[in-house]
């Protein structure tokens, strides 16, 4: 009679195969987290650096525009003077939109005959 071995693994063998297996899951898992970190932290930068890029361009925009002054302006008799249109203050003590002490500017100009735009730039508490 011929003596056949059964088929399938023991039991050492399936322990072993799922010891390995827990093994490379648990490889596979750690280098996604720390991909995933990585990566997120390029996106926030990637994020600050657009959103001061589109801060500096308003900016750069502004002052470009400081001093236009639109000679068929209907707010009041006279328009702003060179002298008026940038200002530079420092914040008063006890001042609520800036920090104390800190330096701001205040910039006029026309935008069309209805309209006068005042952008102020300061330290913000």
């Amino acid at each position: 009679m011929i003596q056949r071995k059964p088929n399938g693994f023991t039991l050492t063998e399936t322990l072993v195969a799922i010891v390995i297996g827990m093994i490379s899951v648990a490889a596979i898992f750690f280098s996604y987290q720390a991909f995933n970190k990585a990566f997120k932290s390029v996106e926030a930068k990637a994020q600050m650096n657009s959103n001061a890029r589109d801060a500096l361009s308003q900016m750069t925009r502004e002052l470009r525009n400081t001093c236009r002054v639109d000679t068929n302006w209907l707010g009041h008799k006279n328009p702003v003077t060179s002298t008026q249109c940038l200002s530079k203050f420092i914040s008063p003590r006890g001042a609520s939109k800036y920090a104390a002490g800190a330096s701001y500017l205040m910039i006029y100009y026309d935008d069309s005959p209805f309209n006068r735009i005042r952008v102020d730039y300061g330290l913000k508490k």
